[in-house]
């Protein structure tokens, strides 16, 4: 829903989703890693065995906390998705 929208204000942009069970995820999620080619926006788990090696292969860049300072997320609820 909130793709749609985003697409409906902004015309030339278009959002593209692929819908995966876990396993298929993680599988296809390696395959665009070992290919250089991550996708604009990912999903993840709390693990950093899952994102370590993408990290520092600079694949994706770690967010920026203070960015998201008054979203209302629970005290301690963003740890596990910490890169340190």
């Amino acid at each position: 829903m909130l793709f749609d929208q985003y697409m409906e204000e902004n015309p030339d942009i278009i959002i593209e989703t692929e819908e995966l069970d876990d396993e298929s995820y993680k599988t296809k999620f390696k395959a665009y890693a070992s290919g250089s080619d991550m996708p604009d926006l990912i999903n993840v788990w709390g693990q950093p065995s899952f994102l370590d090696e993408v990290i520092d292969a600079g694949l994706i860049a770690e967010l920026n906390p203070d960015d998201y300072a008054d979203y209302g997320f629970i005290e301690g609820s963003l740890e596990g998705f910490r890169f340190i």
